[in-house]
């Protein structure tokens, strides 16, 4: 614009700020009412996932080595950058 290149400005007008959808969250009854539907061995990643926040790469990061059984923790230190949310995450219709 400032060489006058253009004639006018092709972004004048627009709303350049992105605008994100409102984070929703389910309620606890809910989150259990999802995990008692989903299978013996995947309910521990429900609750995993929906309590403790992790997202699908980490998750799929999380080695035994990683999880302490006896004082309750689970080390997050990594992430699976071979897994894509889009592609790989269950439920994402891929």
């Amino acid at each position: 614009m400032k060489n006058r290149y253009l004639g006018s400005n092709p972004a004048e007008g627009d709303d350049p700020r992105i605008r994100k959808k409102e984070q929703r969250f389910l309620t606890s009854d809910q989150l259990h009412d999802l995990a008692q539907a989903i299978e013996a061995p995947y309910q521990t990643l429900v609750y995993l996932f929906g309590c403790g926040g992790l997202r699908w790469r980490e998750a799929t990061a999380l080695r035994r080595r990683r999880i302490d059984v006896s004082r309750a923790r689970i080390e997050i230190a990594e992430s699976d950058l071979a897994a894509t949310d889009e592609e790989e995450a269950p439920g994402n219709g891929a």
